[in-house]
């Protein structure tokens, strides 16, 4: 399949701060959409918002963009691994 372009706010609610926190954990749907980056033959994933998040997982294959200094991830608080793990 060809390679995969998404923009995260089409898919997941980016309410939360790149600097103070807070909002949804989008961990799940994110994560979802980037272990699909097998079968796409890569993903080009689009953040276009703060992503609360508990840590993600991320193929060699795929690429993460974010559009602003406000746009990306914040790590939730007690996490118990890195922001990205490759």
């Amino acid at each position: 399949m060809k390679f995969q372009t998404i923009l995260a706010s089409e898919i997941v609610t980016l309410d939360s701060n790149v600097y103070s926190g807070g909002g949804t954990d989008v961990t799940s749907a994110l994560q979802k959409i980037l272990d699909k980056a097998d079968n796409f033959n890569g993903v080009h994933l689009i953040m276009d918002g703060a992503g609360l998040i508990t840590g993600l997982d991320v193929k060699s294959n795929t690429t993460i963009e974010c559009l602003s200094k406000d746009c990306g991830f914040f790590l939730k608080d007690g996490s118990d691994r890195s922001l990205i793990d490759l």
